[in-house]
């Protein structure tokens, strides 16, 4: 499943920070794809890990997490990329709300 998410981005930084080390994407990003990497989505954000492990069991196939920050993938050519359409289920959540 697909997550943009600058909130995301932004506690992965943190993240790497409270550890010592610089927020870099170099760090923080998968070296060919862009997602965020995985470890980092667990530490940051383990509700979220915790679901996609419970739809592997309950589907019986893998759920895998791919989180972006909020411009969503990057276009790459060459590569199967599906970069943010019009056409994307886009959920925009208000705070107070």
């Amino acid at each position: 499943m697909q997550v943009s998410s600058g909130q995301i981005a932004r506690r992965s930084g943190e993240y790497l920070q409270s550890r010592g080390l610089p927020d870099s994407k170099l760090l923080r990003t998968h070296e060919t794809y862009a997602f965020i990497r995985k470890k980092f989505i667990a530490a940051v954000c383990p509700n979220l890990t915790s679901w996609a492990i419970e739809q592997t069991e309950a589907l019986q196939r893998p759920v895998t997490l791919a989180v972006f920050d909020e411009a969503g993938p990057p276009r790459m050519e060459g590569l199967q990329s599906s970069y943010h359409k019009s056409s994307d289920w886009t959920i925009r959540l208000e705070v107070g709300q």
